[in-house]
């Protein structure tokens, strides 16, 4: 069984991404078995699934970038890659400002929100 599931891993791993499982393992060596980007050991995200990390790839150019765990994986393909879009949510969190909760819709709008008493 074991033998069958590891065969089933390296089948997948060639025919999606044309790597060898050695390949695999070597990236998640590489990375201290940790997303690349927010350094956890990622999860699996079903049951039946064997790796809490993904490999992530270029879909223009099928490039290998690394692992990533599902959620900065998924976080990627959102953006569609775009650099651009990634700098510009960078840009918008470090500016935000917290609306306090309860503020009126009116002062949300100007950005004057002051809770509510």
């Amino acid at each position: 069984t074991a033998c069958s599931e590891l065969g089933k891993r390296s089948a997948y791993y060639l025919r999606q991404y044309g790597l060898h499982i050695e390949d695999v393992e070597t990236l998640r060596s590489e990375q201290s078995g940790l997303c690349a980007i927010c350094l956890t050991e990622g999860f699996k995200t079903r049951e039946h699934h064997h790796e809490k990390l993904m490999v992530d790839h270029c879909h223009t150019t099928g490039n290998i970038r690394g692992m990533l765990c599902h959620n900065c994986n998924r976080g990627l393909g959102l953006f569609a890659d775009n650099i651009e879009r990634l700098k510009r949510a960078v840009r918008y969190l470090e500016g935000a400002t917290t609306i306090p909760q309860g503020s009126r819709s009116e002062a949300i709008a100007d950005r004057s929100a002051v809770p509510l008493n």
